[in-house]
């Protein structure tokens, strides 16, 4: 038998076994359905033993396969297969009752089984319709205006696939047509159609057009639009695309689904593929470890979205990208932007933006704050109800502290007809309102917000200001142009691997949109900086004669050797690697030097997982035509406080240190490194293997855990003329390195505040020590468990204990065991984790934390029980971080009040 999950290094095959039974008898025993929002009932990815080497060995796949569905055949197992895969020997498949998946995890062939999950259609920020006339802005940020000026590459005879929401194809920057002589869309397929949602039947055909969402028209566009009359061009204006639908007009995607299209891309022999699309995960689903497959074995580039959540902190990343050898891609701001414009009677101007893109259906409107004094608290302003009567005016809020909704919903009730949401961070975002809300609402930028704040306070309690409100657009200068985008998703992994690892711009990015929705339209994501990436694939693939002597590793490790880290908004401080990887992306550097570092990125990983003595390899090849010396240096990056300390609270926003700082910001020091060498000459052709030592920051223990990075930089010269001289600057190169300053086991898995974890009625009525006992729990009247994850972790389980033996399990409720999870926004109260118990406990605990497994199948026999009346706790176990299964002091541990159980 194998396991239902697909496990990590180090993890026993015996323990995951038990987990994938334990699980799979619970839902059996109880009739419970194991699936959610996110998944396919009863629906599966079954990878089997002996994966395809070579497509010499997929006949004979194929084959063994067919003795597969035999054997479900002879066993009465009805069954649908959704797909079958060629480049991992795997099926997705669907069965009509739950108890079929056991069998099939029993049988000797079956390697891993997943469930199908759904990935939501990508969202970005969007203006569509509107053109920035500075169209190739972006370009002057990458290198890519160098690289088509100076060097002549376009991207040509390289194919890229877009696997997203199909392309307009008759866009004449995208060709004008589809499959015939000329076309640049040669490839492509709908595998869902129009009407698909993630839940219904697709229509699958040939024909990828997209007319009614343009997420992938716009993509392919940063790949290689070329429109001659416009004057646009996108990053690879000469490649030939791939185009593979697989989102329909709304809804979701299951990643079966998703997997199917990234093999008919390979097999349609892309060199490079999109997906701008994801949702928070571990390198272990299955789109990510697909995605490391077509890298390591298969030979093809894949670029995807690092993820739009930097609202929500840090272990925020998105599967796929952060599979081990995809290419995860971080956002930058682009050099300019538009926005409409507002006036008062003085003529000063502020500029705002909307989430419709829209301007405000308001002419003239009296600003004010929703505080009756005008002094609102900032920190938490429009989180609570105002008593003020705003009927008629336009309430002026500051962003955090609560949802945008509460904000909203707070003015709309004291009469507001509009709000304008000025920002706690550098730049201005549009706020993201619900179809359900009317009310007017646009962003602004924090120093306007505090420009208009203080005009308001100067009139006192009674104080306002008049603004007209115009339909004005204008294109301005981007104040936070080439730093790193406020959506843009922190990492490190769950596992603590360097992701994202590497940035290009995504924040307002000019692009193809279908001609039914406008042509034309400026979007941010980072589905606009997955694009980029991928065009500058094609651009150094073009540059080698014989595209298939570079592979997907080596282009990676030159991106990100030759990549510019980017500073933090109006400092000098780098960001951190956690939020920008590598750095931002230079193609002409990279195509262009002469050296490559190996490996690109060192992981440092936790404090009990450092490398002996803290020392660390690389490897240093010099590909030039002579000797080069090489010199080098520790560029650190800004320490990331990344919880608070009461608690342990997730901060919406870590918080950056300054390095040696002499203004009072917070200084959580950086990491020193040891080099054994200042510099030395390597012959021309020839590689070194370097060691030096890194040591982690001394950070007080009140500020820890932190994530330290930095960059080790080394400067190429060469010989020239009998004395050495510093060329251009494609000659630095670098290599990031990141770890936390404190054991990953030390982080808290529960978030624990005033509302979460609990246990309620289901009626609603959080419980308390002093009323858990009034009431009896039964099959008709279940008590609900509530919990937030502040970590991602990679198994968690609820078990009944007797109320005052707390040690005496009786064994895990249904429902009750979850694997890898990711954590929870601490911001965001709806967004928790939901379990009900009416009393019913299965398998003991104890076994499930055993090594090796006592019993084995047998266990399959523990059958389930409805408790005995009387009194009982729940108590939720969550793994920390590199925790060992079988040892309890690994978890982080939740016990609820006494809870009464009585009966059927």
């Amino acid at each position: 038998m194998r396991s239902l999950l697909h496990p990590r290094p180090g993890t026993t095959a015996a323990f995951l076994l038990f987990v994938s039974i334990a699980y799979l008898s619970l839902a059996l025993a109880f009739n419970i359905d194991t699936s959610s929002t996110r998944t396919l009932p009863n629906t599966y990815i079954v990878e089997f033993e002996a994966p395809p080497q070579s497509f010499e060995t997929v006949q004979e796949m194929k084959m063994n396969r067919q003795s597969f569905f035999r054997r479900l055949d002879e066993r009465n197992i009805f069954y649908h297969v959704r797909q079958e895969y060629e480049l991992m020997n795997a099926v997705s498949i669907q069965f009509d009752k739950p108890e079929n998946a056991y069998e099939v995890s029993e049988m000797p062939e079956v390697l891993k089984m997943w469930p199908v999950n759904l990935f939501t259609r990508p969202n970005v920020i969007g203006h569509p319709g509107r053109i920035i006339p500075n169209l190739h802005a972006s370009h002057n940020l990458t290198g890519v205006n160098l690289v088509h000026e100076k060097l002549g590459l376009t991207g040509s005879r390289i194919k890229v696939g877009v696997i997203d929401t199909g392309i307009d194809y008759t866009h004449p920057a995208l060709g004008g047509c589809y499959k015939k002589p000329g076309c640049r869309i040669l490839w492509g397929h709908d595998f869902v159609g129009d009407d698909y949602d993630g839940t219904n039947d697709p229509s699958p055909d040939d024909d990828p057009l997209d007319q009614c969402n343009g997420h992938g028209t716009h993509v392919s566009g940063i790949i290689g639009a070329n429109d001659i009359a416009k004057g646009f061009v996108g990053v690879a204006p000469d490649v030939t695309f791939g185009a593979y639908r697989i989102f329909g007009c709304n809804g979701t995607s299951p990643d079966d689904i998703i997997m199917k299209a990234m093999e008919m891309a390979y097999k349609d022999e892309m060199d490079v593929i999109n997906l701008s699309l994801g949702d928070p995960g571990w390198p272990e689903s299955a789109t990510a470890a697909l995605g490391d497959k077509l890298v390591t074995h298969w030979g093809m580039s894949v670029s995807a979205s690092a993820g739009n959540d930097g609202s929500k902190g840090t272990f925020e990343l998105s599967a796929p990208s952060v599979g081990k050898n995809v290419i995860s891609v971080a956002s930058v701001d682009n050099l300019c932007l538009l926005a409409f414009v507002a006036r008062t009677a003085s003529g000063r101007l502020i500029k705002y933006v909307t989430e419709n893109d829209k301007a405000l259906n308001i002419s003239t409107g009296v600003v004010t704050t929703l505080d009756p004094n005008n002094t609102p608290n900032l920190a938490l302003d429009g989180c609570t109800p105002t008593t003020k009567d705003l009927t008629g005016k336009v309430a002026l809020i500051k962003r955090g502290g609560c949802l945008f909704i509460t904000k909203i919903t707070t003015a709309w009730e004291a009469g507001a007809i509009a709000v304008l949401i000025f920002n706690n961070a550098p730049g201005i975002e549009a706020p993201s309102v619900p179809d359900n809300i009317t009310i007017e609402v646009a962003g602004i930028s924090a120093s306007d917000g505090a420009t208009i704040l203080a005009e308001i306070q100067q009139g006192g309690p009674q104080g306002e200001v008049v603004f007209n409100f115009t339909e004005e657009e204008i294109e301005f200068p981007n104040p936070t142009a080439g730093t790193i985008s406020s959506f843009s998703s922190w990492g490190l992994s769950a596992e603590l691997d360097i992701k994202p690892d590497i940035s290009a711009p995504g924040g307002h990015i000019f692009s193809t949109f279908p001609l039914a929705l406008g042509g034309y339209a400026t979007l941010s994501g980072t589905s606009m900086s997955s694009p980029q990436i991928a065009g500058v694939i094609a651009l150094v693939l073009q540059a080698n004669s014989d595209k298939n002597q570079i592979s997907p590793l080596k282009i990676r490790d030159i991106l990100l050797n030759t990549a510019r880290p980017v500073p933090m908004y109006q400092t000098n401080t780098t960001d951190s690697v956690a939020h920008q990887g590598s750095g931002l992306v230079n193609v002409y550097d990279a195509i262009l030097s002469k050296t490559v570092i190996t490996p690109s990125k060192l992981e440092l990983n936790d404090t009990a997982h450092l490398a002996f003595r803290n020392v660390y390899n690389f490897t240093i090849s010099n590909n030039g035509d002579g000797e080069a010396i090489f010199s080098f240096d520790n560029a650190p990056a800004g320490t990331v406080k990344v919880y608070n300390q009461s608690g342990f609270f997730p901060l919406e926003k870590p918080i950056v240190g300054i390095e040696n700082s002499t203004d009072g910001d917070l200084d959580l020091g950086v990491a020193s490194v040891v080099f054994p060498m200042q510099s030395f000459i390597i012959p021309a052709n020839q590689s070194a293997n370097i060691s030096i030592s890194i040591f982690p920051p001394p950070v007080p223990k009140l500020d820890r855990p932190v994530i330290y990075s930095g960059y080790i930089t080394i400067l190429r010269t060469e010989n020239t003329s009998d004395a050495y001289t510093t060329t251009n600057a494609s000659t630095l190169v670098r290599v990031p390195y990141a770890g936390i300053s404190s054991q990953l086991r030390d982080l808290p898995i529960l978030n624990r505040n005033a509302i979460f974890p609990t246990v309620t009625t289901p009626y609603g009525n959080p419980l308390t020590n002093a009323s858990s006992t009034s009431f009896v729990f039964n099959s008709s009247h279940p008590a609900i468990v509530l919990y937030q994850l502040a970590s991602p972790t990679r198994l968690l389980f609820i078990d009944a204990v007797d109320a005052r033996n707390t040690s005496h399990s009786f064994g895990l409720i249904p429902d009750g065991l979850e694997t890898f999870l990711g954590r929870n926004d601490p911001q965001d109260e709806t967004d928790f984790q939901q379990v009900s118990w009416s009393g019913k406990v299965g398998l003991d605990y104890t076994t499930l934390v055993s090594e090796p497994l006592p019993g084995g199948i047998e266990l399959l026999a523990n059958k389930t029980k409805l408790l005995p009346a009387g009194k009982y706790r729940l108590v939720v176990r969550a793994l920390k971080g590199f925790g060992n299964q079988t040892d309890f002091v690994d978890y982080d541990t939740w016990r609820s009040p006494v809870l009464a159980v009585g009966g059927k």
